[in-house]
């Protein structure tokens, strides 16, 4: 499976998941600029924003933010209290030569606007997409929902990366179910830098080549 022209979604199975430090790899392993086009959590600029995070962790271009929101919550309650409506014709995914990790925001139900989840703009933006899973108990009905739901729109899955310490058989069985590749195992890391980055990178590139992503 080639890369469907340069681009792929990080996607996850809920908040705080570890989406920003799979972006982070994934920038790394494949030379990719990263774009995070709904950022949460602003807080007039004392709050977290990811693509600090990336800036830290990577020497990847990073594209800005379509909308910035202040509070850290849903991005459709996040853009009614700053007087903001999300519209998705401003979420076009940008078309550049390099290639590009878009990391989304929340898991793919979340709501954007009145009317739209973010699994909708995955559906517009028809791109391919790694799903990222912490390992918590429950994690395994959390995984197979999203790729079901993923599956149900036609959604290309290249494959998941599970973040944490894995459970006993969680992994396995969840790959041996759905039949979806597990592309890298992340284990707890008590620091997160360029070092950790680059060898975790260096094992997603070739579990990505094995399936024509490079």
């Amino acid at each position: 499976m080639k890369m469907m022209g340069n681009k792929i979604a990080i996607v996850g199975i809920g908040t705080d998941v570890g989406k920003t430090l799979v972006s982070a790899i994934a920038c790394t392993a494949l030379n990719a600029t990263y774009w995070k086009p709904i950022q949460t959590g602003y807080l007039n600029g004392a709050g977290d924003i990811d693509s600090a995070f990336i800036a830290q962790w990577t020497n990847s271009e990073i594209l800005p933010e379509i909308y910035l929101l202040q509070q850290p919550l849903s991005p459709h309650i996040a853009a009614k209290i700053d007087s903001v409506e999300i519209d998705t014709s401003q979420l076009k995914s940008p078309d550049i030569q390099q290639n590009l990790i878009i990391e989304t925001a929340g898991g793919l139900m979340v709501p954007f606007n009145s009317t739209q989840l973010f699994i909708d703009i995955l559906k517009q933006w028809n791109i391919p997409v790694i799903l990222v899973v912490k390992q918590y108990l429950g994690n395994i009905n959390h995984t197979i929902l999203s790729l079901e739901a993923l599956k149900n729109r036609n959604i290309h899955i290249i494959g998941y990366i599970s973040n944490g310490e894995a459970l006993p058989d969680t992994n396995e069985w969840i790959s041996n179910y759905t039949q979806v590749p597990l592309l890298l195992e992340i284990p707890e890391l008590e620091e997160i830098n360029h070092k950790n980055i680059q060898s975790l990178a260096i094992q997603l590139k070739i579990n990505l080549k094995r399936y024509g992503v490079e």
